[in-house]
């Protein structure tokens, strides 16, 4: 039986209620904003499937290969500056819903203040898919529904955070050649509680609801990204990742995290998913085309995943890296962010101070010493660059 008191060990991926044969499983969100479940014991026959199917309880070994790694980035502009990176994500979507495929990723509700993994099966649907969103997102029911198309032959591309992907392969119990798994590199989820709080933030701040959230808003750049919003009174927000209080409290304090992302299970090689997608942070500016418009390192963890690949070979431009390129500017493959000092207090607090203020209180503030640092890094940068 589920222990609901050791919130180190669910990662909140909520596969566990599909799989329980009595449905004895709900979930309830708790002071900090994170969903853990709950058994009814009048229910509970003590079968212990949700436990022997639980990915952080009973995760087996990858049978995937070692990545083959490429730097990748869409021929078509529009597209890519659109996107979190470079495009990739967009191309391989593409090409499965335009060969009759479904595709599963995450989407902001329509007030902007949560988010939910769905099924998309249409080329209009795609872009409110694309961008990252930052929050743990709600995949409650999406297991069996991916099932259920994998069942009649249709193809699936199903887009999520590692944990997601061990989820649904540990809920499946089985290969299925019509299904793609694809992760990204994955920080750490966010409270969906402290998502709302900054949302509301900025809300009260520009007098308007939200009608509009970008992250990695590259106006100024891939590699000087900000946050974005638009307000249904018309106007604007904008503020680059030094001063955005949403990134500033996830970067800079580690203070919104699930706890059991300090202690990821899932940050190895070899990847659990056939694709895994990212940011190519690291590469030179003369290795490829238009850097600001953004870079996917895009990792190829099995045979599945390089054929796919391949099939969008003409939509894309990509350099062959290594492992150790990729590692190089992306810690989160192999490292868990730790917890911040702070995070327990400031989550704690969520209800009793607006979030400008909490973060303003809560925030690791940088050390002279890493403030040269980080400028004499953006000057070597500019000079490379030039």
């Amino acid at each position: 039986m589920i222990d609901k008191n050791k919130k180190i060990q669910c990662n909140g991926c909520k596969m566990c209620k599909e799989v329980c044969p009595k449905q004895a499983i709900t979930y309830e969100t708790d002071k900090e904003g994170f969903w853990y479940p709950k058994v009814d014991y009048t229910k509970c026959v003590s079968c212990e499937l949700c436990l022997k199917k639980c990915p952080n309880i009973s995760h087996k070994a990858s049978t995937k290969n070692a990545p083959d790694v490429k730097a990748v980035w869409s021929v078509d502009d529009t597209i890519r500056l659109s996107s979190t990176s470079g495009g990739a994500f967009y191309e391989f979507a593409k090409y499965i819903i335009e060969h009759g495929g479904y595709v599963v990723g995450c989407v902001y509700s329509n007030d902007f203040k949560s988010a939910k993994q769905i099924m998309i099966h249409s080329m209009e649907e795609l872009p409110q898919l694309m961008v990252s969103k930052y929050l743990q997102s709600d995949t409650e029911g999406i297991y069996p529904q991916v099932k259920e198309k994998l069942q009649t032959g249709a193809k699936v591309l199903f887009v999520g955070a590692p944990c997601h992907i061990a989820a649904l392969d540990s809920y499946l119990g089985k290969e299925y050649d019509n299904l793609i798994l694809c992760d990204f590199l994955c920080r750490g989820a966010n409270s969906p509680k402290a998502h709302r709080k900054y949302v509301e933030c900025l809300e009260e701040k520009y007098g308007a609801r939200m009608i509009s959230l970008r992250s990695k808003d590259k106006r100024n750049g891939w590699e000087h990204f900000g946050q974005s919003a638009v307000f249904a009174n018309g106007k604007e927000y904008f503020a680059d990742r030094q001063t955005d209080l949403r990134i500033v409290a996830y970067h800079f304090g580690n203070l919104m995290m699930r706890q059991s992302c300090n202690e990821c299970q899932f940050k190895r090689i070899p990847r659990d998913s056939d694709i895994t997608l990212g940011d190519f942070w690291g590469i030179k500016s003369d290795e490829v085309n238009n850097i600001d418009n953004g870079i996917s390192l895009v990792m190829l963890n099995s045979e599945k995943g390089k054929r796919l690949f391949e099939s969008i070979g003409d939509r894309i431009e990509y350099i062959n890296k290594t492992l150790e390129d990729a590692e190089r500017g992306n810690v989160a493959i192999h490292t868990s962010a730790p917890k911040g000092k702070n995070r327990d207090v400031f989550l704690r607090r969520l209800d009793d101070m607006p979030f400008d203020k909490l973060v303003a209180k809560y925030r690791e503030k940088d050390s002279l010493i890493k403030k040269i640092i980080r400028r004499i890094k953006a000057l070597i940068k500019k000079v490379r660059d030039f």
